[in-house]
Formats: structure tokens, sequence, C-alpha cells
């Protein structure tokens, strides 16, 4: 049995596996309930609200800032522009549970800027951590996981940067 913790917003619950080790955080809320707005439209209003706030992750005790870069790049990045819109409204209902999936984020890997765009804001590089999600659609529990990318900029800092390969 799966032990369920509400954060104080009640946006989300943290789900715990039996052993007590994390499994997931569940959305409660639909950000999509204004239909006259476009996806990227409600995206952005939530994104804007994260901006200058940071998240700890447990795991590695790094603290991940949120800078005006994350709004294009999450929803407006190539990455993002070619995903299923199914996938598409995944990504954009995980918006609301930034921190919480930051939080709990698992298994830090490290990779080198590869890309000369990124040549001051990767500067250090990226780390790629992954998470799960989940809400409820049509009354079932859909259940998703997705690589968090952080960039290390040249000041030091750490930047969500995107949340990619997000799958069933």
């Amino acid at each position: 049995m799966k032990k369920e913790i509400t954060t104080n917003e009640k946006k989300s619950k943290i789900i715990y596996n039996k052993d007590g080790t994390f499994s997931r955080v569940k959305i409660n809320k639909n950000i999509f309930s204004n239909k006259n707005e476009s996806i990227q439209k409600n995206v952005n209003k939530i994104i804007k609200k994260y901006i200058g706030e940071y998240a700890y992750i447990i795991e590695s005790g790094q603290k991940i800032y949120f800078d005006k870069n994350l709004v294009g790049e999450y929803t407006y990045s190539n990455t993002t522009k070619n995903l299923p819109v199914s996938y598409k409204l995944a990504k954009g209902r995980a918006a609301i549970i930034f921190k919480e999936i930051i939080n709990n984020a698992k298994g830090r890997i490290w990779e080198p800027n590869k890309k000369e765009k990124h040549k001051i804001d990767a500067y250090y590089g990226f780390y790629r951590y992954v998470t799960r999600f989940s809400f409820e659609y049509n009354g079932f529990e859909q259940i998703y996981e997705g690589t968090i990318l952080i960039r290390n900029d040249k000041n030091g800092k750490k930047y969500l940067y995107d949340v990619l390969n997000i799958k069933k």
C-alpha cells in the first residue's frame, strides 16, 4: 500500500512506496480548466509565478533557482514542440508542482555543455535527474516519468532548464 502526504496547498500529494521511498507527486489541480486560454498561455502564467524562487533537491542538497529563461525553454523548446498533445498537457500540468518534483528528483547524472549557445548559462554543464508525477484523467491515474534538466551557470548557481523525456 502506498502512503500519501498532502502538501499545504493541496495542489498535490507526495506518494511513497510501502518501504517509504518516493514514488511520485500526484497533481490534484487541473491548470487547463480555462478552455479559452492556450496550453502555452496557461503554463507561462504558472511558470512566471516561480521566477525568483528556488527549491532544494533532497537527494543532493542542491539549491535550484527559477529564472526568466525557464518560461521560454519549458513551453517553446523544440523538445516540447515535438511532443504529442497528451504529453504536452502532462508537461504543462507538471509546471504547477515544480518545487515538489525538484525536491524528490533522483539519480543525478552530470554532462558537459555541448552547444555554443550555452557557453555562459551552462558553463559548468548540466545535471539530469529522474522524476515521477501523476494526475487523474477520466477516472484513471496517469503516471509519467521525466528527466529534469538543471543548468549550471557561470555564476555558480543552478537553474531549472526544462523537463525532458516525458513518458508514461
